[in-house]
């Protein structure tokens, strides 16, 4: 197996995620920046999708090998806000008003910076309402049980990828998306994006219909 060897994430995530779903290759070989490889015989995985999007019955797949290492008699009644304050780039600008609210909703304040993934899918695990700025954290939105709801805050004007909408739909959650006023019209919110603001009346609103609506 060909792995990129400067990211500590694929050392760290990568290899704990393969040993998760049970994947063990023969041996893992890691290729640096601006190495020439002479291989004489290599299979490559296309891509199972166009990206953006999901290939429902390969996420369920992957979502359920997951779910084969957890305990499944666990009780799924947190919320969590997953805050990326500490982050330099797409934050959220009037954070600490985003967060007073989700406290007064019940909501626990998150980071994953510093969490194993085994220790980010045992509380996902257990969640069964989940808000975030659209990014990897979402990500995680794979682990949560079956039919619970999902809030992503993007930025205005730009609606091109639709990922964890899509991702949220073929595992059967409730999905629900806030936009927020981008600090810089240029930029898109994905990678390096923009910092939002978030409109705290608006945000109570959907949270009030998040806690009233049913499942779906």
């Amino acid at each position: 197996l060909l792995l990129p060897g400067n990211s500590s994430y694929i050392k760290n995530v990568g290899l704990e995620s393969l040993e998760m779903l049970g994947l063990k290759p023969k041996e893992i070989e890691y290729i640096n920046g601006r190495e020439l490889l002479h291989i004489k015989k290599m299979s490559i995985i296309t891509h199972s999708c166009i990206p953006g999007y999901i290939n429902d019955v390969l996420i369920k797949g992957v979502r359920d090998r997951f779910y084969e290492k957890l305990n499944s008699n666990k009780t799924s009644k947190r919320k969590i806000y997953i805050s990326r304050e500490g982050a330099q780039y797409r934050q959220i600008l009037n954070e600490q008003e985003v967060q007073s609210i989700m406290k007064e909703f019940g909501y626990e304040i998150i980071r994953f910076e510093g969490m194993s993934l085994k220790e980010q899918i045992e509380l996902i695990s257990t969640t069964k309402s989940i808000v975030s700025i659209h990014g990897a954290g979402l990500t995680n939105i794979l682990f949560l049980p079956l039919k619970s709801s999902v809030l992503e805050f993007r930025r205005d004007k730009i609606y091109h990828n639709q990922c964890y909408w899509h991702l949220a739909s073929a595992l059967g959650h409730k999905y629900y998306y806030l936009f927020g006023e981008p600090d810089n019209e240029d930029l898109v919110i994905e990678g390096n994006g923009c910092n939002i603001t978030i409109d705290r009346t608006k945000l109570t609103e959907v949270l009030k219909k998040m806690d009233s609506d049913p499942n779906p």
